[in-house]
């Protein structure tokens, strides 16, 4: 499925919105069907659309529309590599996350918000999560 691209979603929904041809374009039949029917939601559905997808940045139009191409294309393998690259990712992140709730816990030892024993038991806690 090709990459969708807000642009073309913005000229559509200006142009053609009335008929919801942005958000066929978008593969939302359900929206499109019902801009179509109440006439781009009574116009002003289709400017407010418009309007927004061009203020949307690329980054935040791909995540909402072209995130899923790959699952969607029929293309299993890359929406697989995709969610290991998220854990992955996850997994880098989690010692850094630790190590911030250990400083934030020494913290809360330091001002007496916890006693020594729960420091110990807390800090295990985490360690051992990793």
């Amino acid at each position: 499925m090709e990459k969708k691209n807000k642009y073309i979603a913005a000229a559509l929904a200006f142009f053609a919105g009335n008929f919801g041809a942005h958000r066929f374009y978008l593969n939302q039949p359900l929206w499109g069907v019902l801009y179509l029917m109440t006439c781009g939601l009574f116009g002003i559905g289709a400017i407010i659309d418009a309007i927004v997808f061009l203020t949307m940045s690329e980054k935040q139009f791909d995540l909402r529309y072209n995130s899923n191409d790959d699952y969607i294309s029929g293309s299993p393998d890359k929406y697989k590599q995709n969610i290991a690259a998220r854990l992955k990712r996850a997994r880098d992140i989690q010692p850094l996350l630790v190590a911030q709730q250990l400083k934030d816990l020494e913290q809360m030892y330091e001002k007496g918000t916890i006693n020594f024993e729960e420091f110990e038991y807390l800090k295990q806690k985490l360690l051992s999560g990793m």
